[in-house]
Formats: structure tokens, C-alpha cells, sequence
């Protein structure tokens, strides 16, 4: 059986460690912004989640839940 700090370490490898790397990586981030790897992630992915034909307002009031302020 799979613990809850089991999944909460994949959570965080997949929504914070891992955007954040292939961020840097791949370019998608240049420059500080408003926007990190992981908050990226985050908004477009639990956005999406709440509402998978999210409007972009909705997506941004997702973004200042996820901390950034857009």
C-alpha cells in the first residue's frame, strides 16, 4: 500500500521539481518573471482539472491560488 507521504514526494516531483528543470532545460522560462516552471504547471494543470474547458479567466484566477499574481 502506498503512503501518503509516498505520494505527496511524487506530487512534488512532478508538479514543482520536474517542471522546473525542463523549464530551465527546454527555454520555456528565460527569465524571472511572474511565472516559475512549476506554477506554470500548476495552473494550467489543476486549472484544467477543475474545469477542463477552462477560459482564461479561469485559469488566472487558478494562477493566483497557485501564488501569481497575473
Amino acid at each position: 500500500m502506498t503512503s501518503i507521504a509516498e505520494v505527496a514526494a511524487c506530487l512534488t516531483e512532478v508538479l514543482e521539481t520536474v517542471p522546473n528543470r525542463v523549464a530551465r532545460e527546454t527555454g520555456c522560462i528565460k527569465r524571472q518573471g511572474k511565472f516559475t516552471g512549476s506554477s506554470l504547471v500548476q495552473t494550467v494543470v489543476l486549472g484544467l482539472l477543475r474545469q477542463p474547458s477552462a477560459t482564461l479567466e479561469e485559469l488566472a484566477q487558478m494562477a493566483e491560488a497557485c501564488g501569481v499574481s497575473v
